[in-house]
């Protein structure tokens, strides 16, 4: 039983390796079923907790459950937007937490439990930091990885799942074709000299680096 916290990156190449049937499709699955995709983990670029709640998680928890009972949740099964209150912890962490929590004795304030229904359930949508361009070069490092350890398409769990996402948006049938963009020649780069992808790839592992050192410290 671990008695303390320890914190590791999820999204370093032999954690991504390593995934499971489950976190393999929750990341397949992340533009289409946000809810899935908290379930199992947490932004890229964000750390994650392992092991017992600190003394600010408890807080940030227990804020987020007495929402929850105010809104009849509980019992929804929606741990993946209930993780989004408390950064670095997925849903799966905070469900065992909160059924942890029964066995040693607490009962929910809420009275409305057996009365839940899917209509109650949130909208879980990813959260703002994947429209930065720092989130989007993370995302393509960490599918060029799970597409080289696990067999699968990066043009399918990537640029198919984010054209399904906008055609959703327009009101249009998720197998509708999106034009292609004009086709465009890559300027020449001097010989020597990094293009300007290698330059993202070399930067998105610099933050990588710098985080670790950070954690390290």
């Amino acid at each position: 039983m671990m008695t303390k916290s320890t914190i590791k990156d999820p999204f370093a190449d032999q954690e991504v390796t390593a995934w499971k049937s489950q976190k393999a499709r929750a990341w397949e699955q992340r533009h289409m079923n946000a809810e899935q995709y908290y379930l199992h983990h947490v932004d890229p670029g964000t750390m994650i907790n392992i092991g017992q709640f600190n003394v600010a998680e408890k807080e940030q928890f227990q804020e987020r459950l007495h929402e929850w009972e105010e809104r009849n949740l509980v019992q929804s099964s929606a741990w993946g937007a209930f993780s989004l209150s408390i950064p670095g912890r997925t849903g799966v962490q905070c469900r065992e937490r909160y059924k942890n929590m029964v066995k040693e004795g607490y009962t929910s304030s809420s009275n409305k439990c057996s009365s839940i229904t899917t209509a109650a359930l949130p909208d879980t949508e990813l959260s703002e930091s994947w429209g930065t361009q720092e989130t989007r070069q993370l995302e393509n490092h960490i599918d060029c990885i799970y597409q080289q350890s696990h067999g699968k398409s990066q043009v399918t769990s990537t640029s198919a799942a984010r054209q399904a996402v906008e055609l959703q948006t327009n009101g249009l049938p998720v197998d509708s074709k999106i034009p292609p963009a004009p086709a465009h020649r890559p300027l020449p780069t001097k010989r020597g000299t990094p293009n300007k992808q290698d330059q993202q790839v070399k930067r998105v592992r610099l933050v990588l680096s710098q985080k670790s050192m950070n954690l390290d410290e």
